[in-house]
């Protein structure tokens, strides 16, 4: 063997393993795409179950939130009924205490006028008295 031919088998060798290196590399990439696509749809269906279960919450959280803002204007016509309710007792206690009021201005009246009849009743019954007596008396 020449020198020619050993440099011409050393090239093909190491074209030969340059080239089974490459196609290693790009089978090797491949099934590296190949996982990361996999992995991807994997992740992506990951995701749409995620997105479904997020909507589906978000939904139940929206009825939740009807609701709750249903019972939240019940709760609210009803205390405004109350407050009606209370306002009305407010008043009808505001006219009881203006008729006890005035009652009791009539009961003082009263019992001012009863001191003054029995104050001249005692002074007729003394007067009373004195008649008698005088009547009474040896002239």
């Amino acid at each position: 063997m020449t020198s020619a031919e050993i440099i011409q088998g050393i090239i093909i060798a190491i074209v030969s393993v340059i080239g089974t290196l490459g196609g290693a590399w790009f089978t090797f990439r491949g099934q590296i795409k190949a996982t990361q696509v996999d992995k991807r749809n994997g992740e992506n269906e990951f995701l749409l179950k995620l997105q479904e279960q997020v909507a589906k919450e978000r939904e139940q959280m929206n009825e939740q939130r009807l609701q709750d803002t249903k019972a939240i204007v019940e709760n609210m016509s009803m205390i405004s009924a109350m407050q009606h309710e209370l306002n009305n007792m407010r008043n009808e206690i505001s006219d009881w205490r203006k008729k006890y009021f005035d009652l009791s201005q009539k009961y003082n009246n009263l019992q001012a006028e009863h001191t003054e009849l029995q104050k001249k009743f005692i002074a007729l019954k003394g007067q009373i008295t004195k008649i008698k007596n005088a009547d009474n008396s040896p002239t």
